[in-house]
């Protein structure tokens, strides 16, 4: 993770600043009274805003800074989303356009793990971390029977330490996990009687 004093949230922090300045009203969750136009860590970055022509002005000004302090951005990995309702239709729209290059459009994507849809939002990822920390879950169960822990105190720290966290993942920026916590309640009910029924 970046820090305050790496040369990453350096240039992170001067890219921001030029959006505020040249893109002040473009993005799309207010916090403390600002839009939100870029979700940025390390060398990943997700650009954001309510219209495609706004997306390509941000797109513009990554450009400009790109080209100031001698960065590329890879096209070939870079993506579009539109997040819309499923009977909206969005054949029509203009491109997306970074240094003379089309980005392309998809329908969904991957970014820092989490998985997004364009109709369907975080649905996916919530299923997809759910599988997951049921893996671990298991996964953990089977180590404790063939190292031997008996001790529930053990067991407890052990589940918060190694499955939580995966369930959990991304719940503290993006949020699904209190929207949808009953994807998590199966496993809570079979840790309780598994352990349960060894003791």
């Amino acid at each position: 993770m970046p820090t305050k004093s790496s040369p990453v949230w350096y240039f992170i922090e001067q890219f921001q600043a030029l959006i505020r300045k040249e893109c002040p009203n473009i993005g799309v969750f207010v916090l403390n009274g600002e839009k939100l136009a870029d979700g940025t860590f390390a060398d990943d970055m997700a650009l954001m805003a309510d219209t495609i022509e706004e997306l390509q002005l941000l797109m513009e000004c990554l450009n400009r800074f790109c080209n100031k302090v001698d960065m590329e951005v890879n096209v070939k990995k870079t993506i579009g989303t539109v997040f819309s309702n499923p009977k909206t239709n969005c054949r029509n729209r203009p491109p997306l356009i970074y240094d003379s290059k089309n980005i392309e459009f998809q329908n969904s994507f991957i970014y820092l793990g989490i998985h997004f849809d364009q109709h369907r939002w975080l649905k996916d990822s919530i299923s997809h971390t759910a599988v997951a920390a049921s893996r671990a879950m298991w996964a953990l169960i089977n180590r404790i029977h063939e190292i031997g822990i008996i001790t529930l105190e053990t067991k407890i720290n052990l589940f918060k330490t190694l499955v939580l966290p995966v369930g959990n993942y991304g719940c503290q920026i993006l949020g699904f996990f209190f929207r949808y916590p009953r994807r998590h309640k199966p496993l809570r009910r079979t840790l309780s009687r598994k352990w349960s029924w060894t003791f």
